[in-house]
């Protein structure tokens, strides 16, 4: 741990480095839904100054074009994570990995999946709070697990964000999908901005 990320604070890396990424450094990882891509290039930076020489595979939910036309830094975002060694898939849903050709040989790789704050969409005319919106974002999470279950490794981490007055996914959303899954609930945990 002494040369990992040793431009960074002490404490914070520390924590990181042996609380937070107690993963295989060789191992693959998904990121899930990453919309603007943020958070996929800040966890390659990272994992980059951990020594972790593992694939990343960064997804998004939109299609490229899409993405262009809310995103103008997507273009040098790709680029750069793509100068790192990751894989970026566009037009990507997370709970139908098993029918995207592009997962077909990556089946139990990962051996960490983030997915930072995951939301099933807007439906016009209901608001998030409505039944309606509130059973597919609770469905998103079973879906989001159950497709999982054939791409992590055993003993793989798999990481859901949210925050305590998500009207969106809830906390018991994802709780409940992973249990249902079979995933085990090891901790929550505060999440942290990256700088």
């Amino acid at each position: 741990a002494e040369e990992a990320a040793g431009e960074e604070p002490g404490v914070l890396t520390c924590g990181r480095f042996n609380r937070l990424e107690l993963i295989d450094p060789s191992t693959d990882a998904l990121v899930v839904g990453d919309a603007n891509l943020t958070f996929s290039i800040l966890l390659a930076r990272h994992r980059e100054a951990l020594g972790h020489v593992g694939r990343i595979v960064a997804t998004t939910f939109e299609t490229i074009e899409i993405l262009r036309e809310r995103y103008p830094e997507i273009n040098a975002t790709v680029k750069e994570l793509e100068s790192k060694d990751a894989e970026v898939f566009h037009n990507v849903d997370g709970t139908r990995l098993a029918v995207d050709s592009r997962f077909q040989d990556m089946v139990k790789k990962f051996g960490a999946v983030y997915y930072n704050f995951p939301h099933a969409g807007v439906v016009q005319g209901f608001f998030d709070g409505h039944p309606f919106v509130r059973w597919r974002h609770e469905n998103l999470m079973h879906l989001f697990f159950r497709a999982l279950r054939g791409f992590v490794k055993p003993n793989g981490l798999v990481k859901v964000s949210s925050n305590s007055c998500a009207r969106g996914v809830r906390f018991s959303d994802i709780i409940a999908g992973a249990q249902n899954s079979e995933f085990v609930h090891v901790e929550t945990l505060p999440f942290q901005e990256w700088s």
